[in-house]
């Protein structure tokens, strides 16, 4: 085993405020690659970049945000000009809009003469790749072939990159559950009720409303059920037409919605429940961090076709074709009918532990670093 001890990682990342439980899937995987990486026993020095505002006004946050960049990008030009050429400069990117900001990043490491590792986290990149204009498919390319190696959390980022650089370095390096998190065994769900759950972002492309929808049919033929909502949401207007939905429809008794939490109060909400929903249409879905952990604890998960969630569930069964809380109701209705949530939440609780446990991932990424510290720094 190669000794890591020594070899740095300067990591630019949007980490959120570190005290703070994490906004969204990125900012939990950010934070759980730096602590991969430091105890695989490399070097990380973090380098955050600036918190944009969550709130819902996006002329708002965009403009916010540019105030922010230039401030940001002389930090990280400071600490990589007085930083060690033999280290390696791990860059986290979304592609879409930020594809500028973060190609200006390349240039800078590359020019001070760092070998750059290029992290696509979610998905949407071909998307946003087909349908950019030059100017974007420019300057998308040239962050793609400037970089050394690229780390992709989606799979389906893999045909694009190939196809804009045949030779391209990439490495497929998903989301994962903690083992601190995963219990022993499938939990074994109750048999005299039913219990749907919705975790993560609360916003629109999300679509809570169909989750809340999915329920009223769901709990009008199965009177013992319950729906927990779970996370935080930046339009409070969006948050207050799904609290009111619940009262029109007289299910506050049934429904309950709660603040994000840690991941140890997450554990308590999960191991009774048999259905987990997310009906996204999120442009950056990518690899969803709730699926991983909502199956982690043998929930079935009913899903779009957003993403890279087919391929992470590898079970065509459980996702929707078209995005109505009709479609979601027929597949809990199937399985339930079927008898086969126990063998389901059998398999989805198999599939994580096999594919997506840290013990996994960890030896794969240091693998994949100690390759690149010996290719590009031993002679």
């Amino acid at each position: 085993m190669a000794n890591t001890k020594g070899n740095r990682i300067y990591m630019f990342a949007n980490f959120g405020k570190w005290k703070k439980i994490p906004f969204g899937g990125g900012e939990v995987g950010n934070r759980r690659t730096s602590h991969l990486l430091k105890k695989a026993g490399f070097q990380v020095v973090a380098i955050s970049k600036y918190n944009s505002l969550n709130i819902a006004n996006k002329f708002l946050k965009h403009t916010v945000s540019a105030f922010k960049m230039p401030f940001c990008v002389l930090k990280f030009f400071v600490i990589l000009l007085f930083g060690s050429r033999k280290a390696i400069t791990h860059i986290v990117g979304f592609s879409g809009r930020m594809i500028f900001f973060e190609l200006c990043l390349i240039n800078i490491a590359k020019t001070l003469g760092y070998k750059v590792v290029y992290e696509l986290r979610g998905g949407g990149a071909t998307t946003f790749y087909e349908q950019g204009n030059k100017f974007y498919r420019r300057h998308f390319r040239l962050a793609i072939r400037k970089a050394d190696c690229i780390f992709s959390q989606s799979t389906i980022n893999e045909p694009l990159i190939k196809q804009l650089v045949p030779d391209a370095d990439l490495f497929y390096y998903p989301n994962y559950v903690m083992p601190s998190f995963i219990p022993d065994s499938c939990p074994t769900k109750p048999a005299d009720s039913l219990h749907l759950i919705y975790f993560g972002r609360i916003v629109p492309s999300k679509h809570v409303e169909i989750v809340i929808d999915t329920f009223a049919i769901v709990q009008s033929r199965f009177q013992q059920s319950t729906l927990d909502i779970i996370g935080d949401y930046l339009d409070s207007h969006y948050y207050r037409i799904l609290k009111n939905m619940v009262a029109e429809k007289k299910m506050a008794d049934k429904v309950k919605f709660y603040s994000a939490c840690s991941q140890h109060q997450l554990a308590d909400y999960l191991f009774d429940k048999h259905f987990f929903l997310l009906p996204s249409t999120e442009g950056h879905e990518g690899h969803s961090n709730s699926l991983t952990e909502a199956m982690a604890w043998g929930i079935i998960p009913i899903t779009t076709w957003q993403g890279d969630n087919f391929n992470v569930l590898n079970n065509n069964r459980l996702i929707v074709n078209q995005l109505s809380a009709q479609d979601f109701a027929d597949i809990v209705f199937s399985v339930v009918e079927e008898g086969s949530i126990k063998q389901l939440s059998t398999e989805v609780y198999n599939r994580v532990r096999n594919n997506y446990h840290y013990s996994m991932v960890c030896n794969q990424v240091k693998e994949k670093y100690e390759l690149l510290f010996r290719q590009w720094f031993d002679s």
